[in-house]
């Protein structure tokens, strides 16, 4: 009996609890026009879509797991002088770039 209410909870746990994942959009004509805005916005688990351009940021610090999808390659521009990016968490992509 024991081992079955653990069973029922774990299946609960996976199938009921809702999972929101958001899409965070960067570029002209989107709430965000800096990737570090975004990233700042993001919550664990996000999608931080960044649009063709580029993006002259001094250093994108993530610290949450999260997703970073370039769509047709934008550059990230760090003017010679910075760092582009940094990860400190776990669990983090970056593609597209």
């Amino acid at each position: 009996m024991k081992s079955f209410l653990l069973c029922i909870g774990f299946v609960w746990c996976v199938y009921c609890i809702p999972i929101h994942a958001a899409i965070i959009y960067v570029g002209k004509g989107h709430a965000y026009v800096s990737i570090q805005q975004a990233v700042t916005a993001a919550k664990n688990g996000d999608t931080v879509w960044v649009a063709p351009g580029i993006y002259k940021e001094k250093n994108i610090i993530i610290e949450k797991s999260l997703v970073l999808l370039g769509k047709n390659y934008p550059v990230i521009d760090g003017e010679h002088t910075y760092q582009m990016i940094s990860v400190r968490a776990n669990g983090v992509t970056i593609k597209g770039f």
